[in-house]
C-alpha cells in the first residue's frame, strides 16, 4: 500500500512537471487535530465525522494508531466535527469556521470515558495563535464584507483594515480593475497578486485585480502577508484570495440601492471662485442576490442537499463630475490671417503685431495681417477642427480662470461611466467520493465623454469618446475523496481582461484628412489607416494659457485583451500511518496579452512538495 501511494504521488510530481511552467493556488483548506483519551494517549479506530453546516456535505474517516485526523480540500464555510468511539462518550465541536487557504487545527478532542449515545458539545473558539502552518495572513471575514463601508463598493477598499496593510485611499468609484494597496507588509502593492476561488484574476499581471466581482458576491477575503508556502508564488508580496459566497440548504436572497448625489455634496472651492454650479455627481448601485437549493429531477433524491446556487447582479448608472478645463483656441480673426488683437501670454497681454514676420523677407506682416494668398489652405482647415472661443470678455477677448490664467474656451461636460457586473456559482455534491463547484464572473463598464480615460480631445464637446472595459472570470474546482487516505483536488480557470475604443463616425469624419480637404503626404501611410489629420501643437510661449492641442493615443484606435489559464491540482496522502499527510501540489498559468497585431506570452512557474 506504501508503494502505491508513492507511486501516486510521484506520478503527481512528474505530471506536473511535464507542463514546464507551475503555478498552484487554491482557495480551500484543512482541518487537522487528534483524538485522545483523557490520560493523553490517542484513540485508534474513532470514527469522525465532519459536516459543513450550510450544504450538509459530510466527510467521514476512522482514526489509525496515532489518533491524527485531517481533512484536507475543503472550502470554505462553517463546520461541526462529531467524534465517536465505543466506551466514550461522543464529542461534538460545533462553530468551526474555516477561511481560504487556512489550516485549521482544532487541537487535541479529548474523549470522555462514558456511553457513547452520550454527547458532549464543544463550541470552537477563535485559535489565538496558529499552530498548523508558519504563513503570516489576515481575514477579511463575511460580517466585514457585508457590513464595512466603502465609497465605492469595492473589495480591495477594505484591505485598510487588516494590520501592515498600508491606507493609501484605494478603492474604486465605480466597477472596474481594483488595484492592490501600496504596500503589504513591508512589500510593495506592486508584486501582490489576487484570485478567485483559485483563479487567478491577474489577467495582465502586476498588482491589478483585472477581473473583479461584486462585494455582495463575496464570502470572504484572505491575504496571505508573508512566510506563505512556495505554491502561492509569482508575485513576493501580498496574496490575496477572494471567496465568493455558494448556495446554502435556505434560500436567502437580497435586493439593494446604494445613491450619491451632487446635492449631498459641497461645491469644489475653485467652481466656486468661478462661479460655475456643482458638477454632476451621481454613482447609483442597483442590484440583488438570491441563493439557495436547486432541486433537479434525478439530483435531488436525498433532499436539498445535492445542488446549490447563488446568482447575483448589479447596475451603476453613474455620472462622475469634471472640472472645468480652460484652454486657449484660435479666433476667427487669427484663422483669417488677422493676428494685430492676438494674446501672446497666459497674463492676457497682446502679442506685438510687428513681430508677425514674413519668413519669406525677414520683414512684418503689415498691420500683423497675413495676406489672404499667402495662408496655407491646408493648415487653414486644420485651425477650423477647434470650436470658438466661448469665454465672456473680460481683457482681450477672454477671461480669467480661478487660478488667474488667461482663456478664451472652457468646458464643463460630465463622465458617463455606467457599469455592470453579475457572477453565478453552482456547487453539486455528486456523491460521496466527488464534489464539484463552478462559478462565473463577468462585468463591463464605460468611461464616456470628451475627458475619458484615453481621449486625447477634452476640449472638444463632440469627442464622445467611448472607453470600453470588460473582464470575465469563470472557474471551478473537482474535489475526489478516494478515501479517508487519499484525496485529489483539480482547479481550472480562465479570466480575461479587455479595453476598445468607441467613437462616433460623424466625429471621426471630421478628423479625417480626407473628408474635410486636407492634403497634406505622409511618409508611412500605412500607420494611418483611418487617415486622420496630424497632431497639432502650439507650444506655451507667445500664446495665451493651455492652447487647445490635437493629439492621438498611441494605441488608437484601441483594441486590447489579456488573458490567462489556471490549472492546479492538489494531492493529499497519507503515505505512512505515523506520519502526518503529504502533499504534492503542482499547476500551471498561461497568460496573453495581446493586440490586434502581436502576441505576447508570459509564463509564470512554481512546484512545491509540502510535508
Amino acid at each position: 500500500m506504501r508503494r502505491s501511494l508513492r507511486r501516486v504521488l510521484a506520478g503527481a510530481l512528474s505530471a506536473g512537471l511535464s507542463l514546464g511552467t507551475l503555478f498552484a493556488q487554491s482557495s480551500s483548506g484543512t482541518i487537522t487535530g487528534r483524538v485522545v483519551d483523557q490520560s493523553g494517549q490517542p484513540v485508534p479506530g474513532a470514527t469522525v465525522t465532519l459536516v459543513r453546516t450550510d450544504t450538509r456535505e459530510v466527510r467521514t474517516l476512522v482514526t489509525r494508531a496515532s489518533g491524527d485526523i485531517t481533512f484536507a480540500s475543503l472550502q470554505p464555510g462553517p463546520y461541526t466535527l462529531r467524534v465517536e468511539a465505543p466506551s466514550f462518550k461522543t464529542i461534538e465541536k460545533a462553530d468551526l469556521s474555516l477561511s481560504s487557504s487556512e489550516r485549521l487545527s482544532v487541537g487535541n478532542l479529548v474523549l470522555e470515558i462514558g456511553a457513547q449515545n452520550e454527547t458532549v458539545v464543544v463550541r470552537a473558539e477563535a485559535t489565538p495563535v496558529q499552530t498548523a502552518s508558519s504563513e503570516r495572513g489576515a481575514l477579511v471575514d463575511y460580517n466585514q464584507v457585508a457590513q464595512l463601508p466603502t465609497r465605492g463598493r469595492d473589495i480591495y477598499g477594505l484591505m485598510a483594515t487588516l494590520p501592515g496593510v498600508v491606507y493609501d485611499g484605494r478603492g474604486n468609484d465605480g466597477i472596474g480593475q481594483t488595484t492592490s494597496p501600496e504596500g503589504m507588509s513591508g512589500t510593495r502593492g506592486a508584486f501582490s497578486s489576487a484570485s478567485i476561488d483559485g483563479v487567478s484574476g491577474n489577467a495582465r499581471s502586476g498588482n491589478q485585480l483585472d477581473t473583479t466581482i461584486a462585494m455582495d458576491a463575496v464570502a470572504e477575503v484572505k491575504v496571505l502577508l508573508n512566510n506563505y508556502q512556495a505554491e502561492y508564488g509569482k508575485g513576493s508580496g501580498g496574496i490575496v484570495n477572494i471567496v465568493s459566497k455558494s448556495g446554502t440548504e435556505d434560500y436567502h436572497g437580497s435586493a439593494y440601492y446604494y445613491a450619491r448625489n451632487e446635492k449631498l455634496n459641497a461645491n469644489d472651492f475653485f467652481e466656486n471662485a468661478a462661479g460655475n454650479p456643482r458638477g454632476e455627481y451621481r454613482y447609483n448601485t442597483v442590484g440583488g442576490t438570491l441563493g439557495g437549493p436547486l432541486p433537479f429531477h434525478g439530483l435531488d433524491k436525498k433532499g436539498n442537499d445535492k445542488l446549490f446556487f447563488f446568482v447575483q447582479y448589479e447596475y451603476r448608472p453613474s455620472t462622475d463630475p469634471q472640472p472645468t478645463r480652460y484652454y486657449t483656441v484660435p479666433t476667427l480673426a487669427e484663422r483669417n490671417g488677422n493676428f494685430n488683437l492676438s494674446v501672446g501670454n497666459a497674463r492676457g497681454d497682446l502679442y506685438p503685431a510687428n513681430r508677425i514676420i514674413d519668413p519669406l523677407t525677414g520683414q512684418p506682416f503689415p498691420g500683423g495681417i497675413i495676406p489672404t494668398s499667402r495662408i496655407d489652405p491646408n493648415m487653414q482647415k486644420l485651425l477650423n477642427v477647434f470650436p470658438l472661443p466661448n469665454a465672456p470678455d473680460v481683457r482681450n477677448g477672454g477671461a480669467f480662470s480661478p487660478s488667474g490664467q488667461w482663456y478664451n474656451y472652457s468646458i464643463t461636460e460630465p463622465q458617463q461611466r455606467p457599469g455592470w457586473q453579475g457572477s453565478l456559482r453552482l456547487d453539486y455534491n455528486i456523491s460521496d467520493k466527488w464534489r464539484a463547484f463552478v462559478r462565473g464572473s463577468n462585468y463591463g463598464t464605460h468611461n464616456k465623454g470628451p475627458n475619458s480615460a484615453v481621449n486625447r480631445y477634452p476640449w472638444d464637446p463632440e469627442a464622445d469618446i467611448d472607453y470600453v472595459l470588460g473582464a470575465k472570470n469563470w472557474g471551478g474546482t473537482l474535489t475526489w475523496i478516494a478515501s479517508p487516505k487519499l484525496v485529489g483536488e483539480f482547479t481550472a480557470g480562465y479570466a480575461a481582461w479587455s479595453e476598445e475604443q468607441h467613437y462616433p463616425e460623424e466625429w471621426l469624419a471630421r478628423q479625417q484628412k480626407g473628408k474635410i480637404g486636407v492634403n497634406l503626404p505622409q511618409r508611412f501611410p500605412a500607420q494611418n489607416p483611418l487617415d486622420v489629420i496630424p497632431a497639432l501643437d502650439f507650444g506655451s510661449s507667445n500664446i495665451g494659457g493651455n492652447p487647445a492641442t490635437v493629439r492621438w493615443e498611441g494605441r488608437f484606435p484601441m483594441q486590447n485583451i489579456a488573458d490567462s489559464w489556471t490549472a492546479s491540482a492538489n494531492l493529499t496522502a497519507r503515505v505512512s500511518e505515523m506520519r502526518e499527510p503529504s502533499e504534492a501540489d503542482s499547476g500551471a498559468v498561461w497568460r496573453t496579452a495581446a493586440r490586434p497585431l502581436p502576441l505576447r506570452r508570459l509564463w509564470a512557474c512554481v512546484l512545491s512538495r509540502t510535508r
